[in-house]
């Protein structure tokens, strides 16, 4: 009786569209979206595993049932009458209009120590003033009647050439929040080669956790790369390293997530990189999450193609390959596009409550496209002040337009999200996809068979079941 009713179950089931599946090892190993899980099987039954998935009904034994029955409780197999594209883009509309937060990246200065050949902002000196200052303050003030979460990310030129304002302000949050039960988060996204002791102090006193630094690959390439300016100095990489690590050790809260770029293949970059960063000591390596970018550059780049790249497949295989040997060394695979609890918008610009704020007060949506030409609005004493043809040309065309015709039956929705806004939004093309699919696809795959590696080692966070 039991088996029959199984049976019968198999009827109104059909494979999930957000499901990637990889070999590692002598196991066969799924991922489910929805379910926000991972799933593994014996390799030698990976045949009836696709089977099953492709037709649950064919299942003939009570080891077939037991296959599928695992296979729904992961949903990777969904009821048949589940739209879950429709799903996916209720979450996304839900995301853009949350009430309760309030996101804000704040460039303090957009002066940086360091002058990297890649870099778009080089030129701009701007550096923020106390009216900006006492108007970022009174933006919360007014935001506080419905806010539940606040946000902050520090970004630049380098945020800590402002340290003075970084105190301020980040104490002012972390005082706030507590005041007013907010929940509260911060990161700094920095070079790192002024996180020395008494920074890192600072910021962990100032609630800012999270340190996003990069590498331009190994000690000798990146110190050709990452200069200083004026002094002549060119030995950044041990610098860094040494700062990271001290960050590290102020607070057992303290992460880093070091965003690598691969800009040679020659000399054995990879296992350059690989060797020293395998000198960071086994107690901190969990703390630690890596991921490969390619390297955005105005140079080589238009921002029509998005605000990264796409990389040239001999540089992705290198870069997975490197990844994963650091992944089994015990670092986390740390590419955010991979995040289950990231809200589903293509990028956080699309937030109706996300701010980037320039040192001179005006408010743009993307911290790539930083133009005062590109602002939506500027902070006064009483909130923002928009600029309201640029904002609703920005935000809602993205949100009205969600693509339902590319988008309905495409496995990688989860996470292009319809692709960059500031992308369409230049191009004005609301009707195309921008994707190289394949190689996305081999992107989301590769980084799930790094995150699922991560997750077999102590510190793992449970993920989130949306369903």
């Amino acid at each position: 009786m039991g088996g029959s009713y199984r049976k019968r179950e198999e009827k109104n089931m059909k494979k999930s569209k957000y499901t990637y599946f990889f070999e590692l090892d002598e196991s066969y190993v799924g991922y489910s979206w929805l379910g926000d899980n991972y799933i593994d099987f014996p390799l030698k039954n990976k045949e009836r595993v696709d089977m099953l998935l492709e037709d649950p009904y064919t299942a003939i034994c009570e080891g077939d049932l037991d296959i599928v029955e695992k296979l729904r409780e992961k949903r990777f197999l969904i009821n048949n009458s589940f739209d879950e594209f429709y799903y996916l883009l209720n979450l996304r509309e839900f995301d853009c209009y949350k009430k309760d937060i309030l996101s804000l990246t704040i460039i303090p200065t957009m002066a940086c120590n360091c002058r990297c050949f890649y870099c778009y902002e080089s030129s701009d000196k701007t550096t923020i003033n106390d009216e900006v200052v006492a108007n970022i303050k009174n933006l919360l003030i007014t935001r506080k009647p419905k806010m539940r979460r606040l946000y902050v990310s520090w970004f630049g030129g380098e945020p800590l050439l402002k340290k003075d304002v970084i105190e301020e302000l980040a104490s002012f949050f972390k005082d706030f929040s507590e005041k007013n039960n907010i929940e509260y988060s911060s990161r700094i996204t920095s070079n790192s080669t002024l996180l020395d002791r008494k920074t890192s102090l600072l910021l962990t006193k100032s609630g800012i956790n999270k340190v996003n630094a990069t590498l331009e690959g190994s000690r000798a390439t990146h110190d050709k790369i990452r200069v200083f300016k004026g002094d002549g100095r060119t030995a950044t990489y041990d610098l860094i390293i040494d700062n990271l690590i001290g960050y590290l050790r102020t607070d057992p809260k303290n992460t880093v997530t070091i965003r690598i770029h691969l800009h040679t293949l020659e000399n054995n970059e990879t296992e350059k990189i690989v060797e020293e960063l395998n000198e960071i000591g086994e107690d901190l390596r969990e703390k630690i999450y890596v991921y490969f970018r390619s390297l955005y550059s105005p140079s080589s780049h238009t921002l029509e193609e998005g605000c990264v790249a796409n990389a040239e497949s001999e540089i992705q295989n290198e870069a997975n390959r490197m990844l994963l040997e650091l992944v089994r060394k015990g670092f986390k695979y740390g590419d955010v596009m991979l995040e289950r609890t990231s809200t589903m918008v293509s990028c956080v610009g699309e937030l109706d409550n996300y701010y980037v704020i320039r040192p001179d007060g005006f408010i743009n949506k993307c911290s790539v496209a930083l133009e005062k030409e590109r602002s939506i609005g500027k902070l006064t004493t009483n909130g923002i002040k928009f600029i309201m043809d640029r904002f609703l040309n920005f935000h809602f065309k993205q949100i009205a337009n969600p693509l339902l015709e590319i988008c309905n039956d495409c496995s990688l929705f989860p996470y292009c999200r319809g692709g960059c806004v500031l992308a369409r939004y230049m191009k004005g093309d609301y009707q195309n996809c921008l994707l190289d699919k394949r190689e996305k696809l081999e992107g989301i795959v590769s980084g799930h068979k790094m995150k699922y590696l991560s997750s077999l080692c102590p510190g793992k966070e449970k993920g989130r079941d949306y369903l």
